[in-house]
């Protein structure tokens, strides 16, 4: 009976390890494909444009002229009036949120689009609207 017993322990202290090995190396794993620059790329590839952003204030206003061209290689170009801004976007998970992040060439001074350069929450994302928000601040791309 004693010896069973042991046996049984055992079995049920190796499932134990195992089912908990097994859960811990899938836990901790973001999936691959969010972490490719291409991952979002049905939503966000094409031509958009800002529709609304919020910072303390509207200022929508100040995207009115631009164009945001987005590829699937990780790089986008923000134009307007024939001037062409570059910079790239990768999409990532962090926190278990799915996180858009903008980043813009250096030689980019205008501060409109600095404000740009956050690690945004995708709040939702479709074929003709993206939802962002990051630290109170929201703002909308919209396909054109």
């Amino acid at each position: 009976m004693k010896r069973s017993l042991k046996n049984m322990f055992r079995i049920s202290a190796l499932s134990f390890i195992l089912v908990s090995s097994l859960m811990m190396s899938s836990c901790s794993k973001d999936d691959a494909n969010m972490n490719a620059p291409g991952a979002i790329g049905p939503e966000l590839s094409g031509n958009w444009m800002i529709h609304y952003f919020f910072k303390v204030t509207d200022q929508s206003n100040n995207y009115v002229d631009y164009t945001f061209t987005f590829n699937n290689n990780g790089s986008f170009t923000a134009t307007k009036n024939g001037a062409i801004n570059n910079g790239t976007w990768k999409e990532e998970v962090d926190s278990g949120k799915r996180k858009l992040i903008l980043d813009f060439d250096a030689s980019v001074t205008d501060s409109a689009l600095r404000e740009l350069e956050e690690d945004w929450i995708v709040v939702s994302a479709g074929t003709t609207l993206i939802n962002l928000e990051d630290n109170g601040a929201t703002f909308q791309f919209m396909k054109m």
